[in-house]
C-alpha cells in the first residue's frame, strides 16, 4: 500500500518538484509485483504513472489490464475515464 500511495502521490502532487514520472513507474511497478499484478488499483496506479512520463502505450495496456482484475467492478467508470485519456495521449494531471 505504502508503495502505491508513493508512486499515486508523485503522480498528482501540484508541487512540480515532488512530482517523479519515473519513479512513480518504479514505486508502482514494484506494488504490483508484491500483489501479483492481481488488483485494479495497483494497475491503475501503475497505469496513471506511465501516462505522467510518457508512455501511453503501456498506460493503455495497463489500464486494460486493470478492467480485467477480478476487483475491477466498482472502479469500471474511473478505469474506463483513465483509458479513454490514455488513448487520446492525455495524462491524468492534464485532465484536470
Amino acid at each position: 500500500l505504502a508503495l502505491e500511495q508513493r508512486a499515486w502521490a508523485r503522480i498528482i502532487c501540484p508541487d512540480p518538484a515532488f512530482r517523479k514520472p519515473q519513479q512513480a513507474v518504479a514505486d508502482a511497478k514494484q506494488a504490483c509485483n508484491l500483489l501479483h499484478w492481481k488488483y485494479s488499483d495497483d494497475l491503475d496506479t501503475l497505469a496513471c504513472a506511465y501516462a505522467d512520463a510518457g508512455d501511453f502505450d503501456s498506460a493503455v495496456k495497463t489500464e486494460q489490464r486493470a478492467l480485467t482484475a477480478k476487483d475491477a467492478g466498482e472502479m469500471s467508470r474511473v478505469l474506463q475515464s483513465h483509458l479513454a485519456l490514455f488513448q487520446q495521449h492525455r495524462a491524468l494531471r492534464s485532465a484536470r
